[in-house]
């Protein structure tokens, strides 16, 4: 088969087929079907990609609650070893006859919000690990 017979049938077929143009008898059909299809690929493709962005925020997120809700025990414990000592310390003074009964009781009532506060803390760290541990399944 020559060449030129060879260019003449591709444009035969490409006519009957619509050509590269999508030009022909359904090729404006052809055309917005590439078209849809392609922008719905598109779509999902940025939608996995926002979506993947979404988690990965949302980890962080977590992940950001989690450490603040494990520092937030972690300086309350220290609180209240501090104001055990000074508990103690105030009711040793008046023990020995050094110090008064008001900052013996004083001592107490420092102590007790602190300890308070461990049962909510130790709430919000383990609700933080609770969707830490969800978003990372």
């Amino acid at each position: 088969m020559s060449t030129h017979q060879h260019e003449y049938d591709n444009a035969e077929f490409e006519n009957e087929i619509g050509g590269g143009h999508f030009e022909g008898h359904c090729g404006g059909e052809v055309r917005a079907f590439t078209e849809e299809r392609a922008g719905q690929s598109h779509g999902r493709v940025r939608a996995r990609t926002g979506h993947a962005r979404c988690l990965d925020e949302r980890n962080k997120i977590a992940f950001a609650q989690y450490y603040v809700a494990s520092r937030a025990f972690a300086v309350n414990q220290d609180l209240i070893a501090v104001t055990r000592r000074m508990r103690e310390t105030a009711e040793s003074r008046y023990v020995a006859g050094a110090g008064d009964q008001a900052s013996a009781i004083r001592g107490r009532g420092e102590e007790t919000p602190a300890n308070i506060g461990t049962a909510r803390l130790e709430g919000d760290r383990a609700a933080a690990q609770s969707v830490l541990d969800a978003l990372l399944l």
